[in-house]
């Protein structure tokens, strides 16, 4: 099964559908009541880089400084990796 959304990857491990690799943060609750149960925990794939596209001007606005630095720091955390 191939799916282009973490949530979907992760309702189809809960129901059955066969074993899946999940970000931390989607299966933390899930591992600490039982409902998943990690395997091959020594393997994991290589990571994927994860670009941030926006028009270049010379000063990019607040928010958008703001957005980029919160997305580095989001998904640099260790609970972002697959695993």
């Amino acid at each position: 099964m191939n799916v282009s959304e973490s949530t979907a990857l992760t309702e189809a491990v809960l129901t059955g559908l066969g074993i899946g690799q999940i970000f931390r943060f989607s299966a933390r609750a899930h591992l600490g009541t039982g409902q998943l149960v990690p395997i091959l925990e020594d393997w994991t794939q290589p990571s994927h880089p994860i670009q941030l596209v926006y028009p270049a001007t010379r000063h990019p606005s607040a928010k958008l400084r703001a957005f980029a630095d919160w997305a580095v720091e989001l998904f640099s955390r260790e609970d972002c990796k697959p695993g």
